[in-house]
């Protein structure tokens, strides 16, 4: 997944959601399903792409 700076994709929107309350790994993955209503379900690769996206636009 490559980002640009562009609009924020909707997977990025669920991990920063996510990370409104502390979280960790398996559990992070889980409260990105729960937010989503099951929609969105990444594993530890795809949250993490999105994590370092999120973080370069900053």
């Amino acid at each position: 997944m490559t980002y640009t700076g562009g609009p924020m994709t909707e997977a990025m929107y669920y991990v920063l959601l996510a990370l409104l309350n502390p979280n960790h790994g398996y559990q992070l993955m889980h409260s990105i399903s729960e937010v989503s209503d099951g929609r969105i379900k990444m594993g530890p690769e795809h949250y993490m792409a999105c994590f370092r996206a999120c973080k370069k636009t900053v």
